[in-house]
């Protein structure tokens, strides 16, 4: 059999066809076309995409890329106000770059490359913008989304929601979602500290007077500069890049904004800033049999001959797996309206309940009904001060 020759230029084919492709990422290019404004809204054609500046105030700019040169509709959950009133906003091309401006901040959109940033009012001091090296700005690699922003020297982050781990964010990623991690050794915690995250939300608030938050209903990675000590960014897995820049330079300011924004909490009625003691982090879980009526008793006496505070405790119980949740009930409610009766008089605590665990699942892990096995009605917070005088 004669061997098989291939030309070069076969074999070239033979090398590019059998080579995996690496998907690259896509930026959505460089300015297109002229700007068109409707009111406070700026739309901006690019080579790939339309950039949409959305001017809610002086000192607060959505700012989205619509790939298709559509938009998603606006939702109702996270963003709470939709109307605002029109902005005074100035619009000038230096060749280079669009500049609008409002009485409080100015927004330069590059043409070529493709980068924004926020300004100064009269453009002189930068506060925050894309980071201008190749891989800055905005991308998409499939349906994921990315944006990549300068960080200055001694910037500083605060935020995303509930945390446990820490306070300050920069040199640090975190991923964004719902849930604790697992840690089967109950003496380290029933979660793992780093992973738990019970209220994720897509803020924070910069030390150098922004903040920035991320519109989306997707799972999102933060990179606060761990990849890279001049640059963090933010990335979604689908969905738009839609973001609030949000301008202080207090952080007051900032967290104001964001909350006339996205909604403010009501305030709590005054036995909720009182202190509450739940034994669920007190050390019953996993430990239930330990847990009975004489240690709720017992947790009661304590507070009093320490003098400490308690406005309301909380008692988590587990059933048996096997059990039903009337059956568990009856069985944690057994005595129990002895015990907190004791418990109310050894404490002073005006409000005390217990949940069993069975209350919220069911023998199968089915979600079955919420409430107490036995509450007392809530009232205000007893001070020590006043323990003292009962104990007198």
């Amino acid at each position: 059999m004669r061997p098989i020759r291939l030309s070069w230029r076969a074999a070239l084919c033979v090398i590019l066809f059998a080579t995996p492709l690496v998907a690259q990422e896509l930026t959505p290019g460089d300015v297109a076309g002229a700007y068109r404004r409707v009111g406070s809204i700026i739309s901006i054609p690019l080579a790939r995409a339309v950039l949409r500046l959305e001017f809610c105030t002086s000192a607060m700019v959505r700012v989205r890329y619509g790939f298709s040169g559509r938009f998603a509709d606006d939702e109702d959950v996270m963003v709470v106000k939709r109307a605002w009133p029109p902005v005074q906003l100035t619009a000038r091309d230096t060749g280079d770059s669009l500049v609008f401006a409002t009485d409080q901040v100015s927004v330069h959109v590059a043409k070529a490359p493709l980068r924004v940033s926020f300004r100064s009012r009269d453009g002189s001091r930068l506060i925050a913008g894309d980071d201008p090296r190749p891989g800055g700005g905005m991308t998409r690699l499939g349906p994921r989304v990315r944006n990549r922003m300068r960080l200055s020297a001694t910037e500083q982050f605060f935020g995303f929601g509930e945390r446990m781990d820490r306070f300050g964010w920069r040199g640090h990623t975190v991923t964004l979602r719902v849930g604790r991690g697992e840690n089967p050794d109950h003496d380290l915690g029933a979660y793992r500290i780093d992973a738990a995250n019970y209220c994720p939300v897509p803020f924070f608030m910069s030390t150098d007077g922004y903040g920035i938050f991320f519109h989306t209903d997707r799972q999102t990675t933060w990179d606060m500069g761990e990849r890279s000590p001049e640059s963090h960014e933010f990335a979604a897995e689908g969905g738009e890049m839609d973001y609030y820049f949000i301008y202080g330079p207090a952080l007051r300011k900032i967290l104001a904004r964001y909350t006339e924004l996205t909604g403010r909490t009501p305030l709590l009625p005054k036995a909720a800033f009182g202190i509450d003691f739940g034994t669920y982090s007190g050390g019953t879980w996993g430990f239930e049999d330990g847990a009975g009526q004489q240690y709720v008793v017992g947790l009661g006496r304590r507070f009093r001959a320490e003098g400490s505070p308690l406005t309301s405790c909380t008692w988590t119980r587990r059933g048996a797996a096997s059990e039903s949740w009337a059956a568990a009930t009856r069985r944690a409610s057994n005595g129990a309206s002895r015990a907190f009766t004791i418990l109310q008089r050894c404490s002073g605590s005006s409000e005390t309940c217990t949940w069993p665990l069975s209350a919220f699942t069911s023998g199968h892990g089915s979600t079955t009904a919420r409430r107490p096995v036995f509450s007392t009605r809530p009232g205000p917070p007893v001070s020590s001060r006043t323990r003292r005088r009962r104990t007198s």
